[in-house]
């Protein structure tokens, strides 16, 4: 199974649970990260690129390598919510 494909079936499988549990700050904020991406159908490239996240940053904080602080978790929520609001919102900007 490609790399790729193995990473679709896990980010599905937590989020799924996520969503069955509607409680995501339950799970690791990595988790979070993965499952906000997930939703928005992006890969990690596209993800940075659409949001202006630093794709270091991204792949840092889905690898568990660091937190989001609370602007971070906050931008995470609002991108879940309303992807596209956010994207017009920034190519306003």
């Amino acid at each position: 199974m490609s790399d790729a494909l193995h990473e679709m079936r896990s980010l599905r499988t937590e989020a799924q649970a996520c969503a069955a549990l509607d409680a995501p700050e339950a799970f690791a904020a990595s988790t979070l990260v993965r499952r906000v991406r997930w939703h928005t159908g992006l890969s990690q490239d596209a993800f940075a690129r659409a949001f202006r996240i630093d794709l270091g940053q991204l792949r840092a904080l889905e690898r568990g390598e660091a937190e989001p602080d609370s602007a971070m978790t906050a931008y995470l929520t609002v991108i879940d919510r309303d992807p596209e609001l956010v994207r017009r919102a920034l190519a306003a900007w």
